[in-house]
């Protein structure tokens, strides 16, 4: 047999190692902590925590450690909010005994509607508030005699004291520039107290007192005051420490205050003649959501704004001001000539409003700077019935920009019997047509009348949105302006609403 070829076996070559390469050596670091944050970066958290959780929750961020306190200072007390008799008292004895966190307060809120001292601990500490244990070692003079006016001031009362409390820490919040105060008591001792701090704050001789200079020593940052009363302002003026003194007077003497809001009753001291005939208010936007109040109580007040901006009233129910009536028609454009936004809001109470002097809002033509208005229809008509033949172009401004109008309150009052009001009664038939015929009139005046005028909304009963909005539009195509038909609901909702979140 022959020999087999028998395959030789491959050698296997084992392949090098490779050299092996040392790595740079890695420094350890420490686990990244939160104490290890920039002062910066917690600072921005603390404004967090305040814009998500209020005051609570900030305050219980503030008391995680000792660096977050004193971080967090700053927010607490930039925002200061006081519902209870209790924070108001550790608040202004805080304020007194450091009074360097005085320059942090920007804002303050101070709800004293309910305050009654009827809890143990808070009536105790309004009691003994006048031989409480205080350090003053920091105070300024001016300052220490304020505290010291306001523990002679006080008296067995807790009900007394409070106010005497509350009076100082007004007189401390003098770098705020935003405060709201909801009021509902006369307080007549923090009219006397409050008289007191300013006669021992200004240098003043007698003879001078009504001078602005003697009220401008309470609150003279304020920028923004909210004020909501029925009660505390209903007083004349009186003579505390032969000086006059009112409250409203003392409350908005600051050169710097631009926004007035108010919220109450304004029967009595709207005619701001009897506080001080030569008043001059410096507010910018006014906003007035009040009962007791007339078209010619308006006028006492307005002719004391002369540089007002923009003006919101909502009036709820009249006022009797026989024999003294003014005409708003005369007053609005004489002692408002700057006047740019325009509310009048009175939920069907326009005949109230206007019950005395002129009975119709007839001077908007007369209004040039006016730019933005807001109006219930029937404030243009002598009768609801006179919508079938009003021309509303008639009764605008030709500068007009924006025009929100609503119907709702136009339509005839239910009938005496007992038929139901709906859409097929001829009363309500009457009025679909006036309104339809009002749209599209001031539409085709818009063209060559009211070159400005972009955005128009109007609200009303029984109305047909979508079809009276298209037809609208359609006159208006190529113009630059837009139409928005709603229905009587809705159109409650806009009166609250921004320009821009009505999305015409």
């Amino acid at each position: 047999m022959g020999k087999r070829n028998v395959p030789t076996a491959k050698r296997r070559v084992r392949p090098a190692r490779k050299k092996l390469v040392k790595k740079d050596q890695v420094t350890k670091t420490e686990p990244l902590s939160f104490s290890h944050l920039p002062n910066e970066v917690v600072s921005l958290i603390a404004q967090q925590v305040f814009a998500i959780g209020g005051h609570n929750l900030l305050r219980n961020f503030s008391f995680t450690n000792r660096r977050n306190f004193e971080l967090s200072q700053r927010e607490l007390y930039r925002h200061i909010v006081i519902s209870y008799e209790l924070q108001l008292a550790y608040l202004t004895r805080s304020l007194i005994e450091n009074p360097s966190l005085r320059r942090m307060i920007r804002s303050v809120n101070l709800y004293a509607d309910y305050w009654r001292c009827r809890g143990g601990d808070c009536d105790r500490v309004f009691r003994e508030w006048p031989n409480t244990p205080i350090d003053e070692s920091k105070l300024s003079q001016s300052d220490r005699q304020l505290l010291i006016l306001s523990r002679s001031h006080c008296s067995l009362k807790a009900s007394d004291n409070i106010q005497c409390v509350f009076g100082l820490l007004l007189f401390l919040i003098d770098r705020a520039k935003y405060i709201a105060i909801k009021i509902d008591w006369y307080w007549a001792v923090l009219d006397n107290f409050l008289a007191a701090g300013l006669a021992s704050s200004t240098s003043l001789s007698s003879d001078s007192s009504s001078g602005p200079s003697f009220y401008t020593a309470l609150l003279p940052a304020v920028q923004t005051l909210e004020l909501s009363t029925k009660h505390y302002l209903q007083k004349p003026v009186q003579t505390i420490q032969s000086r006059p003194f009112h409250p409203f007077k003392a409350l908005t003497a600051s050169t710097n205050l631009r926004v007035f809001d108010f919220d109450g009753d304004m029967n009595l001291w709207s005619n701001l003649d009897d506080i001080d005939p030569d008043m001059k208010l410096p507010f910018t936007t006014v906003k007035l959501v009040v009962s007791h109040c007339t078209a010619s109580n308006l006028c006492k007040f307005l002719r004391h704004c002369p540089d007002l901006k923009r003006l919101r009233i909502a009036s709820q129910g009249h006022a009797v001001d026989y024999g003294t009536e003014e005409c708003i028609n005369t007053v609005l454009p004489k002692f408002c000539p700057q006047l740019r936004e325009l509310s009048l809001r009175f939920g069907g109470g326009s005949k109230n409003f206007f019950h005395s002097g002129a009975r119709i809002l007839s001077c908007l033509p007369e209004m040039t700077s006016l730019k933005e208005l807001r109006i219930e229809v029937d404030s243009l008509l002598l009768r609801n019935a006179d919508i079938a033949t009003l021309k509303l172009a008639n009764k605008l401004p030709e500068q007009l920009e924006k025009l929100l109008v609503d119907a709702s309150f136009a339509l005839t009052p239910f009938p005496f019997h007992s038929r139901r009001m709906t859409a097929r009664c001829p009363e309500a038939v009457t009025y679909k047509r006036a309104v339809e015929n009002m749209v599209q009139g001031l539409c085709k005046a818009r063209k060559n009348r009211f070159p400005r005028l972009n955005t128009i909304i109007v609200g009303a009963k029984y109305a047909k949105p979508v079809q009276w909005t298209n037809t609208a539009n359609k006159t208006l195509a190529g113009i630059g302006a837009r139409v928005k038909v709603t229905s009587s609901i809705e159109v409650q909702k806009l009166w609250t609403y921004s320009w821009d979140k009505m999305k015409v």
